[in-house]
């Protein structure tokens, strides 16, 4: 790990600790825990990146959240998700090579959120912040064939090479990732259904210069 990536990791836990340390004491009977889980679409793009096509992608973590007042809060906690990318070059010579990146992260975001209410029972809830993202496995899997415009590849052929996604012997993609996120989401009582998208800001390898981009939708409970 790089020490530019630890200086960043610090930093963000740094501040998640400071915010939520700053407001356990006043009002440590209003702080929430929750649940969620979401499955959206994940892709890597930019840099070097030609034809990437969107992955199925899921996500599954604990939050927990600290009100500043009736309509402002900060949210954080710890998810497991999933990233990566489906990814085809189309060769001049007829051949094209297919990729399924699966990328697997524990990720913290740290949200500054607005409630607004509806009614006793229902809030809209809008957030945003930044967010940062370890790499803790996955694999990656590719396959050459030959290409015309009715060819699909056959991943049931012995022609499919699989490596780490992470690591020098594998695909080598940076582990720590951070980005942006922003988030909309219905609350009623203690059950939430919303929104949220994540745009990495960090190249995850020095050849292809992409950047994760991620969506879901999401449910949860609120303890």
């Amino acid at each position: 790990m790089a020490l530019t990536d630890k200086v960043l990791v610090r930093k963000l836990l740094f501040f998640a600790l400071f915010m939520l340390a700053a407001r356990v004491v006043p009002a440590q009977n209003q702080i929430d825990w929750s649940v969620k889980a979401g499955i959206g679409m994940a892709n890597i793009i930019g840099g070097q990146m030609e034809s990437p096509k969107v992955k199925l992608a899921y996500k599954l973590g604990v939050g927990l959240e600290c009100p500043f007042d009736k309509v402002w809060s900060l949210q954080t906690g710890v998810s497991f998700v999933s990233k990566g990318t489906n990814h085809t070059i189309v060769e001049t010579d007829g051949i094209s090579a297919q990729a399924k990146v699966n990328a697997s992260y524990l990720e913290l975001p740290v949200m500054v959120a607005a409630r607004f209410a509806m009614d006793r029972n229902t809030s809209i809830l809008v957030a945003a912040g930044p967010y940062g993202a370890w790499g803790i496995g996955g694999k990656t899997k590719a396959l050459g064939y030959s290409w015309s415009s009715s060819s699909t590849p056959d991943w049931s052929t012995g022609n499919v090479i699989e490596i780490d996604t992470f690591g020098k012997d594998g695909l080598d993609l940076r582990r720590f990732d951070y980005g942006v996120g922003i988030g909309l989401s219905v609350e009623y009582q203690h059950y939430m259904i919303g929104m949220e998208g994540r745009l990495g800001l960090c190249k995850l390898q020095k050849e292809l210069q992409g950047k994760n981009l991620t969506g879901f939708v999401t449910v949860g409970y609120k303890f």
